[in-house]
């Protein structure tokens, strides 16, 4: 039994819409994460994306092809837009806006118009663009978190050597100069990478078999 094209299109509108709604009633619930908002845009704009698309025969080519492409655009610029934004990034509206525009630009070009391999190389050159992107922009934010937390762990684990208390209590200032979610992180990352337990701590010299000795 073959598919129906038509049905392919209203359940991607469907799974898009569905998608953007969500993320933009969890960004309701939680309005201090910006990007979720901005993502769950992304998924209703690649909604109206297809719905232009699905129309392709029954309007002129510059609503359901020109137009079409020109929202896919933005909605992947939106994605990384909002990578951007989760790493607490400016947002950059010639970039945001950008793909689209040269798309448009270009389409008015009567040798481009003609060329399908030209259109076909275009379009997947912008999506290629802002999808690398937006992997550079979680990859960068990883990589800044990674050189964050290591550099807090082996201060808390130095600070284990001559300290008796939990690196957390005794030295607060490396994690309070972190914020937001590098602050949670880093505070895992003091308890989890230097776990005291109470045998762990320092005992004066006679206490008892096993007892351990400050450093001099």
């Amino acid at each position: 039994m073959g598919l129906d094209v038509n049905t392919l299109f209203l359940v991607t509108i469907y799974v898009e819409a569905m998608l953007g709604l969500l993320l933009l009633f969890a960004w309701i619930q939680n309005a201090n994460i910006h990007a979720v908002a901005w993502w769950g845009c992304a998924h209703l704009l690649r909604a109206v994306s297809v719905m232009l698309f699905g129309m392709y025969g029954s309007v002129s080519e510059a609503i359901s092809i020109d137009l079409a492409n020109a929202v896919l655009f933005t909605a992947f610029a939106v994605t990384w837009t909002g990578a951007r934004v989760f790493d607490g990034r400016e947002v950059q509206p010639v970039y945001l806006f950008g793909g689209a525009i040269v798309w448009l630009i270009a389409c008015r070009a009567p040798l481009f118009q003609e060329s399908m391999d030209a259109r076909v190389l275009l379009s997947s050159s912008l999506i290629t663009a802002y999808t690398w992107a937006t992997a550079y922009e979680f990859w960068r934010a990883a990589g800044a978190t990674g050189v964050a937390l290591a550099r807090d762990l082996h201060a808390v684990r130095a600070r284990r050597a001559v300290s008796p208390a939990h690196p957390a209590v005794a030295n607060p200032a490396l994690v309070a100069d972190q914020s937001g979610d590098r602050q949670r992180l880093a505070l895992r990352a003091l308890i989890r990478g230097a776990p005291f337990h109470h045998r762990d701590r320092l005992h004066p010299a006679g206490d008892g078999e096993g007892a351990h000795r400050a450093p001099p």
